[in-house]
């Protein structure tokens, strides 16, 4: 387990302008001194397949029961290139994702919803929320599952309310 990051370590010298963004853990920012969140993150594996010109149907197959098939999803990058390069490439790139449990906060991605992580998540919550121009925003600083268009839509929301 490693101590706060550097930013966190060093927050003294940061003076906000206008307001002081936090996209990283909630609780980390705390330096986990309520307890810890519990977050989930996935192992990357990365396989060239000079042989095989495809290896499945569409870019992501998700396997929801992760025990039968190991990973929880693979993805297959040459489905996402336009057409003529697809064309162009011999083999394929696959991708394997399997879960795991991080204690290292540059592994978080993930949070995992139980009652108890809610309690705590509130928490900190309330206590973010009693800063001067603290924002939490984030798949993490908010401790809830966000895609990738809807974090990137609440970054530009924060932006445009800051800028504004």
């Amino acid at each position: 387990m490693r101590a706060l990051s550097g930013q966190l370590e060093n927050r003294s010298a940061y003076r906000a302008r206008k307001a002081l963004v936090f996209a990283g853990p909630i609780d980390e920012f705390f330096g986990f001194d309520a307890g810890r969140l519990g977050y989930r993150g996935h192992r990357r594996v990365h396989t060239f397949l000079p042989g095989e010109e495809w290896f499945q149907p569409c870019g992501q197959v998700n396997h929801p029961n992760g025990a039968d098939h190991g990973a929880l999803r693979t993805l297959e990058w040459k489905h996402l290139l336009p057409a003529a390069r697809k064309q162009a490439i011999r083999g394929t790139l696959i991708t394997r994702e399997y879960p795991f449990t991080p204690e290292d906060p540059d592994r978080f991605e993930y949070p995992v919803p139980t009652a108890g992580n809610a309690r705590l998540y509130r928490h900190y919550r309330r206590r973010a929320q009693a800063i001067p121009k603290l924002v939490m925003c984030g798949r993490l600083a908010a401790y809830r599952y966000l895609d990738m268009d809807q974090a990137i839509g609440l970054a530009m929301r924060v932006a445009r309310k800051l800028l504004g």
